[in-house]
């Protein structure tokens, strides 16, 4: 399942028992052992298959020193791009889930700095009256791509930078473009 190793990860869940790997959700890591994936009853293929129907990121595996997954669980895997990490005896599954949820817990604290971060630096624009300039700086500040502001009528009245190459027909430009308007007054694009 390496092919699979870039699927979203939003939480980790313990399958203790053969019944709690049917009750596993999308996006989840489920952390479990060999002898409860093989004590489903299920035989490989369709084990896997549900597991990847249910769209999980991935299962990581405990493996005791006399386990060994079956080559029809790995090449089910492998074949729907389905990630199954192994990982020795001795290491307590609720410490695997817990590293895992510590990591998404650190991730989530990241994306919320950066949602704070971008909040604030708007906020100290318009408590500063500040314009489509600072706007549109801050704009390729963050994305880190040229940025163009044109007025209603389709005038380009902001670059940043402004040594950016912007093609003279704006409407034919590939890229994001969202409308700046208040109420039912449109006031131009950001591009």
């Amino acid at each position: 399942g390496t092919s699979g190793m870039g699927r979203q990860v939003s939480r980790a869940s313990l399958a203790a028992t053969p019944e709690h790997l049917r009750r596993v959700g999308a996006n989840e890591l489920v952390v479990t052992t060999a002898a409860t994936l093989l004590g489903t009853g299920e035989d490989g293929e369709r084990l896997v298959a549900r597991l990847d129907a249910a769209q999980i990121a991935g299962v990581a595996v405990r493996l005791d020193p006399t386990d060994r997954l079956p080559a029809e669980i790995l090449s089910a895997a492998d074949r729907l791009s389905l990630p199954i990490i192994t990982f020795p005896e001795g290491t307590a599954l609720a410490d695997v889930t817990t590293a895992v949820l510590d990591a998404l817990l650190d991730a989530q604290r990241q994306r919320l700095d950066r949602v704070l971060d971008i909040h604030q630096r708007f906020s100290r624009i318009a408590l500063a009256r500040g314009g489509t300039t600072e706007v549109a700086a801050t704009l390729y500040d963050l994305l880190g791509v040229p940025v163009a502001v044109v007025d209603a009528d389709g005038r380009l009245t902001v670059v940043e930078p402004s040594d950016a190459t912007i093609p003279v027909d704006l409407s034919a430009a590939v890229g994001v473009r969202r409308t700046i308007s208040a109420g039912d007054h449109d006031y131009g694009e950001v591009v």
